[in-house]
């Protein structure tokens, strides 16, 4: 028997998707359920594979920092380097110059990592 489409287990977004790739930066609890949809419907071709990695591989490192020594000194090994990127990436959206962004993370790498931290918005220091 076949299943008509209200009792398709496929969500609306994953069977018509209209932001494409963009869903994963925008929604992503909507896309892992559109992805997880999609993968049990076989529908290879339609999966964002290379968001999907991305995202398997962040949940693998958050859920291992605390019980893997070996990846304790990685948030810090790669907090400077996000931390020029998004400058770079910031000075890029904004048109603004790359000086204007803080040289370093205003954060501490505790703050960063503790989820009840919320730091709230910085005065800009536009110049």
């Amino acid at each position: 028997m076949r299943s008509t489409p209200a009792e398709s287990p496929l969500s609306k977004a994953a069977v018509s998707p209209s932001q494409g790739h963009d869903l994963s930066e925008t929604d992503l609890y909507l896309w892992t359920q559109d992805q997880a949809a999609l993968l049990r419907a076989k529908r290879r071709q339609d999966i964002d594979w290379h968001h999907l990695a991305e995202e398997m591989q962040r949940l693998r490192i958050e859920g291992r920092l605390d019980v893997s020594p070996s990846l304790r000194a990685w948030p810090e090994t790669v907090l400077s380097k996000a931390c020029h990127l998004g400058r770079v990436r910031a000075a890029d959206e904004t048109g603004l110059a790359e000086q204007a962004c803080p040289p370093a993370c205003p954060y501490t790498l505790a703050q960063i990592l503790d989820d009840s931290v919320y730091p709230g918005a910085l005065e800009p220091r536009f110049t």
